[in-house]
Order: C-alpha cells, then sequence, then structure tokens
C-alpha cells in the first residue's frame, strides 16, 4: 500500500487541508490543518523547504525533491494552481532506523571531525537525490546495491537492497539488519574482515573503496568486489553509503586455473613455446631458454628465424598454414643454440586463434642423444656388412 498524503498549502507555508489516510507515518510527522510546512523542522530542512516552496509558485510546472523530515524520506511533488495555492502530494519512502547495537569494536571513527572537514571543503552539496527513482533504476540489474545509514555513534543500517543482492546474501534479514550492525562484519570471512573493517571506516572518513573480499553466507563463500561511495546528508547529520557487490566467484575461479596452467607451463621441464605466423615469440617458458642457452630475457627478443636452422620467414609461414590446416604431423628438426651449436629436437605443434592473435604452440622433445644412438648403430651396422 502506498503511503501517500496531499496537503493544500498557501504562499506562506500554512497547511489548509490534507487529504490521505491519517495513520500511516507520514501522518505522524506532518504538521496538522493549520500548521505551517515550512516552520515545523529544523532550521536546515526549513530553509530547503522555503526554497522548494518559492520555486512551487514561480515554476508552470509540478516541483519534485527528496527530504529528509524527522529521520523519514519523503517523496515531495508540488504545484501552484492559483497565485497563492499549491498541492503537495507526499510519498512516503522509507524511516532510517538507528541500530540497537554497535559494531563491535569500532566506535570513535571520527565522525564529527570527518564530517566539519568535509562541509568545509563543499558546502554546497546536499543529500537531496530522488531515492524511489534510484530504486527503480537498480531494483533488477545484475549487480548487487545497498545502501547504508552511517550515524555518529559509530553504528550503521542497510537502508535498502535490491533483488541481486539478496541472491548473494539470500539469508539477509532486513528487520535484523536494523536492529544490530554486526551482521554486516559476520558474513564476511574472517581472513579479510580487517580490510573491510578498514573499508568501512573509510566511509566514515567520506572516502570510496574499491576492494575484493569473500562473503560467508550459509555455509557458501562467495568472492566479491565491494565499490562504495558516501554521500554527506546534511538535513540528518548522518552519511549515507551506495555499495555495489559484484559475485567474481566464477572470475576468480576461473583465475586460479588459469594461474595454475601458467605455472605448470613455466615449470614444465618439457621445452615449449608459442609463435605468431611471422615467426614472433608469442610466449615461452624456462625450458627452451635453458635447451638453447639463452636467459629469460634474451630469448624474448628472437623469433624463430634466430634459432631455427630450416626456416626462413616465407617457409615459416607455410608451415604455419599447414599447420593450423592440420596438413602436418609431428615432425624431426635442428635448433640452434646461442653457442652456435645444433640440438636436435621433435617436435609437436597445433595452431589456434586466441583473442583475435593466430597461434600456433609447439613444444620440443630433445632426441640429440638418440640420434646419435642412431648414427653409432649404422656406423656399426656398415662396418660388419
Amino acid at each position: 500500500m502506498i503511503n501517500l498524503l496531499t496537503l493544500e498549502i498557501d504562499n506562506t507555508g500554512k497547511i489548509r487541508s490534507i487529504a490521505g489516510p491519517q495513520n500511516g507515518e507520514l501522518a505522524e510527522i506532518l504538521p496538522m490543518v493549520g500548521g505551517n510546512f515550512l516552520s515545523h523542522w529544523n532550521e536546515d530542512v526549513n530553509t530547503i523547504l522555503k526554497e522548494f516552496l518559492a520555486k512551487v509558485f514561480t515554476t508552470p510546472h509540478a516541483i519534485e525533491l527528496t527530504v529528509n523530515l524527522h529521520f523519514t524520506i519523503v517523496d515531495l511533488t508540488a504545484f501552484h494552481y492559483s497565485t497563492n495555492k499549491a498541492l503537495v502530494h507526499c510519498k512516503y519512502i522509507e524511516t532510517l532506523v538507528k541500530p540497537k547495537t554497535l559494531p563491535t569494536n569500532i566506535q570513535n571513527w571520527g565522525f564529527e571531525e570527518n564530517i566539519n572537514a568535509f562541509e568545509q571543503s563543499d558546502k554546497q552539496l546536499n543529500y537531496l537525490d530522488t531515492r524511489s527513482s534510484y530504486r527503480d533504476i537498480v531494483a533488477h540489474i545484475a549487480l548487487g546495491i545497498v545502501v547504508i545509514n552511517f550515524f555518529q555513534d559509530g553504528s550503521f543500517c542497510i537502508s535498502y537492497a535490491n533483488h541481486e543482492f539478496h541472491k548473494l546474501a539470500p539469508n539477509y534479514d532486513s528487520k535484523k539488519q536494523s536492529e544490530n550492525s554486526n551482521p554486516l562484519f559476520e558474513w564476511t570471512h574472517p581472513d579479510d574482515l580487517n580490510m573491510v573493517q578498514a573499508a568501512v571506516k573509510q566511509l566514515f572518513e567520506l572516502k570510496g573503496f574499491d576492494l575484493e573480499c569473500r562473503l560467508v553466507d550459509d555455509g557458501q563463500t562467495k568472492n566479491i568486489r565491494l565499490l562504495g561511495k558516501p554521500v554527506y546528508n546534511k538535513l540528518s547529520n548522518l552519511i549515507t553509503a551506495y555499495i555495489y557487490f559484484q559475485d567474481i566467484t566464477e572470475k576468480k575461479k576461473i583465475e586460479q586455473e588459469l594461474r595454475l596452467v601458467d605455472h605448470s607451463f613455466n615449470t614444465a621441464k618439457l621445452p615449449m613455446l608459442f609463435l605468431t605466423r611471422e615467426g614472433e615469440i608469442y610466449n615461452y617458458n624456462d625450458a627452451i631458454c635453458k635447451l638453447l642457452g639463452y636467459s629469460f630475457e634474451e630469448f624474448g627478443k628472437l623469433t624463430n628465424i634466430d634459432f631455427t636452422t630450416t626456416f626462413n620467414p616465407e617457409t615459416w609461414r607455410k608451415r604455419f598454414d599447414d599447420i593450423k590446416a592440420k596438413l602436418t604431423q609431428p615432425f624431426e628438426t635442428k635448433l640452434r643454440r646461442k653457442d652456435q651449436t645444433v640440438v636436435d629436437v621433435r617436435a609437436i605443434s597445433n595452431a589456434f586463434d586466441y583473442n583475435g592473435i593466430e597461434l600456433v604452440f609447439v613444444s620440443f622433445f630433445d632426441i640429440t642423444e638418440v640420434i646419435k644412438s642412431q648414427e653409432v648403430l649404422k656406423i656399426s651396422e656398415e662396418k660388419y656388412k
């Protein structure tokens, strides 16, 4: 049910009539008929409402404003229908509930000191974003989003969480969270707790953050990227932070698998490398460097023409195309070492595309001793014919 009241007011702010349910959150905070809409709040709010009403009576179309009235977020839409009368539609958005329990071991984060410093640097910033429009936009996007309110004593609570966040944390209980700040940290993996607490403290310092951590919910550990941006709510003297949660569990899994593959490639005893169609070395491991007597840095500056004895640029491109067309089988060739000696190898290769780059992967087996044995055997056979 939408909690909505319509006020008829004059150009001095006096309320002439009220239409709508008289038993909701708005009825509890708004002045009664005969009261003044512009002098019922604190000085900052009264000033903002006076400016708002002045625009209403000087603008031919409706004017909108989101404002915090006694810790109640309200959307106002107003228009005048005569020179001294206007209708103000008041839509209830949410009540900012202050937690009953402070977060563990994180009080005294210098709220007032940070706010004072912030106000001196930017006195024009006000918390006047249209909360209902924001919620409509982010409700179903594929990114977990929460809005957290931070209070002066170090407590904080989640005032909004979209659908995607509920998927990331299916056991999230908004009622429990509004009474206790600790669940935000209880979800955090113990090894990442200090890092997350430090990030939350940065919000109290009006600084954003971008970090990766692990959250544990219902026994499942998820890798999450967190991005936080704080906004100072001058009207209520609290900080509101927009925090974005991106599930990167699958990405982390793939990264770990790639690191394993990369480690296996780099530490393998078998000489291996990747070559482009132009003979440039795309990647290689330590074993090929040791086989040919180069340092790792030296080998990376070569092309395959520098260490092969059977290819020039033209014949290599022909071999590359044959490998790509699967017209070639494992083959034997000779490689030239840094000291100009030659090593006999058996090469196994296959071609593929990687990020739009045509590559050939080649692994080499040192068959020098096999070739020597074959030559000795051949000489022996010829000798005893």
